[in-house]
């Protein structure tokens, strides 16, 4: 989505950025904070603000539904909708990448089976963040011995409510954020870091029709390194106002985070 009021002052404050495209489609960091890739999904778009590791695009569309705030170019604020059935965003390969950190939004609508919010393939098990037929959000840990996944206990996505999810594959660690906060960490490193197909929306694949996700998906961000714990925080709180605030004006606070990476 597309933001135009900002905030000059706590941009300065909080960073100074310059975009460096890649060579190729594949993970280069784009600034000093470790942002690998940024895919706002304005207009259904999968290009990466960030540099140019852009997605590609099969059947999910451009949806305004939920927002209020028009542009001062007069642009509704989208993000992008997949059908369930089989519209997804192919993604570069992230294999090797020993630290990577996604931040998405995610606004869900139940299907009565297990979906996949993003997910790698690279070998016998996979990376990702799957919603079981319950709601619940399910890790993916790579190939480790009798632990390949995780259903966080004590949290269900609820329906067409926006949520932001941030989860990290460290070095040492697997961690998941929900709307600011840390909800659990795994305490080791997942399994090898060989995810060569990542895609939004579904499974990497066959005809990539396998745990196709319904719904709304918006602001991913894709980090090769740790995030802060102030960091996740202001991800979140930026997104508050946007994701319910009223009018344009009440966008600001997305604004900055956005200035971030410009």
């Amino acid at each position: 989505m597309r933001i135009v009021h900002r905030s000059s002052l706590i941009v300065l404050s909080l960073l100074i950025v310059c975009c460096v495209p890649s060579a190729s489609l594949r993970a280069q960091e784009c600034n000093t904070d470790g942002l690998i890739s940024w895919f706002e999904f304005e207009n259904g778009s999968v290009h990466d603000s960030c540099g140019q590791n852009d997605g590609f695009n099969w059947g999910a569309s451009a949806d305004t539904t939920n927002y209020g705030p028009v542009s001062q170019e007069g642009e509704f604020l989208t993000s992008i909708r997949f059908d369930g059935e089989s519209s997804h965003v192919r993604m570069f390969d992230m294999s090797g990448i020993e630290n990577l950190a996604f931040s998405i939004w995610v606004n869900y609508e139940q299907v009565d089976r297990e979906v996949a919010v993003f997910s790698g393939e690279g070998g016998d098990w996979d990376r990702g963040l799957h919603i079981t037929e319950n709601g619940e959000l399910d890790i993916h840990l790579g190939r480790i011995p009798s632990f390949t996944h995780y259903v966080l206990p004590n949290f269900q996505m609820p329906e067409d409510r926006w949520v932001n999810i941030v989860l990290e594959y460290l070095s040492d660690d697997v961690r998941i954020s929900i709307n600011g906060s840390l909800r659990w960490a795994f305490g080791q490193a997942a399994g090898p870091h060989d995810d060569t197909s990542w895609d939004i929306g579904s499974a990497p694949v066959g005809d990539h029709d396998l745990l196709n996700f319904k719904g709304r998906i918006d602001e991913l961000l894709i980090y090769g390194e740790p995030l802060a714990a102030d960091h996740i925080q202001v991800i979140y709180e930026a997104g508050l106002s946007n994701y319910y605030g009223g009018t344009a004006a009440d966008a600001t606070s997305m604004s900055v985070v956005k200035s971030m990476y410009r």
